[in-house]
């Protein structure tokens, strides 16, 4: 069988190249950054440019890629324009990998469906255009598509669920105000798995993706503490709720206000000359949550302890309350549908994941 693979060097997409080379697949590896090839390069396969990419002598298209950026001179609309038309003119069976994330917010105490609508902040650029190439291939090509929803995915080389949380925990110990959320983490090597399944006994449709269990953030935050061997994990509980007040509508307006991108970077180098009390102080008055620290293990010789930031992944959603909130959808279409998928205990991946973080954050060699 051979199978396309658009974003085949990325996070997700290598995962599923190294699961079809071990199914006896044929992947055609299609790369449109040169900085892919370094990963695909050590395996034989074919590699075809994404540019007058031609689909037409492939059995499966397996989709892994979508734009986050401006790259070159193209902006994210035109090539999200060129990844769509290469999807819609291949004419072969199709897998397309979006995440639920796109689809959020969900409605409090929702678990939603694949039925789920969703629309998403007009100042997302990502999900606007992930969400729009999502509906297009339903529309324009549905009876050939298979759209997967995958809620957060671990595994080595995962920069938002594994590299991120390493990396603080590597560093010092991690507080964050509230992590009382639920979430349903997927193993890489399972979603890499259900889609060499999808491309042996293809269907179309469309189906959330997750892990099988229903874990606390705390709980991963716990989790990713002993795998990385350094801080400790330190929550300082949900803010007690406030009582309406007279100008509640005029504080959220100063929200708005100060989080317009122009504003920011002008009032910036004013707000970091001001005392961390008084800072503290003005967020509490526009009721943002207190901002998530890292706390070093311990100085080095001569130097005074410091306080570095949270990697930038983390802190936006700490600061935003997303580690308070139920990320769970409906599996049950996926257990019905794709019986023999056994996805992995996040307890039978420890091991695994520490020899990934002992690889790839120290120097530390095998004995």
């Amino acid at each position: 069988m051979r199978v396309a693979i658009l974003g085949a060097g990325g996070f997700i997409g290598y995962a599923f190249v190294r699961e079809a080379l071990r199914r006896g697949m044929t992947p055609v590896a299609c790369w449109g950054s040169p900085g892919s090839l370094v990963l695909l390069a050590r395996h034989q396969m074919e590699l075809r440019p994404v540019e007058n990419l031609d689909l037409s002598d492939v059995d499966v298209v397996v989709n892994c890629a979508h734009p986050f950026t401006v790259r070159g001179n193209r902006s994210l609309e035109a090539q999200t324009r060129t990844l769509r038309d290469n999807l819609l003119a291949s004419g072969r069976p199709l897998i397309h990998l979006s995440t639920i994330s796109v689809y959020e917010p969900f409605t409090a105490g929702r678990r939603p469906g694949e039925d789920l609508a969703c629309s998403p902040p007009a100042s997302d650029q990502y999900a606007q255009s992930k969400l729009r190439l999502d509906r297009e291939l339903q529309q324009r090509a549905g009876e050939r598509t298979l759209i997967l929803r995958p809620t957060i995915v671990y595994g080595p080389f995962g920069r938002y669920w594994t590299d991120a949380f390493l990396a603080a925990f590597r560093a010092g110990d991690v507080s964050v105000p509230d992590a009382g959320g639920r979430v349903q983490p997927v193993l890489v090597d399972d979603l890499a798995r259900l889609m060499a399944d999808a491309c042996e006994h293809f269907r179309p449709g469309l189906y959330n993706v997750g892990g099988p269990e229903e874990l606390e953030w705390r709980a991963l935050f716990r989790f990713w503490s002993e795998v990385a061997g350094g801080g400790r994990f330190h929550e300082t509980g949900p803010r007690p709720p406030t009582r309406p007040q007279r100008f509640s509508e005029l504080r959220e307006l100063a929200r708005i206000l100060l989080d317009a991108p122009p504003l920011r970077r002008l009032a910036r180098p004013l707000v970091q000359r001001l005392p961390d009390s008084l800072r503290a102080r003005f967020r509490r008055a526009l009721g943002r949550p207190d901002r998530p620290l890292l706390v070093p293990i311990a100085p080095l010789p001569g130097e005074a302890p410091q306080v570095p930031a949270l990697p930038p992944d983390l802190r936006g959603l700490a600061e935003s309350g997303y580690f308070s909130q139920d990320r769970l959808v409906d599996l049950s279409r996926l257990r019905a549908d794709f019986p023999d998928l056994h996805p992995t205990p996040l307890e039978e991946t420890r091991a695994r994941l520490g020899d990934y973080c002992s690889f790839r954050f120290t120097d530390a060699l095998p004995t």
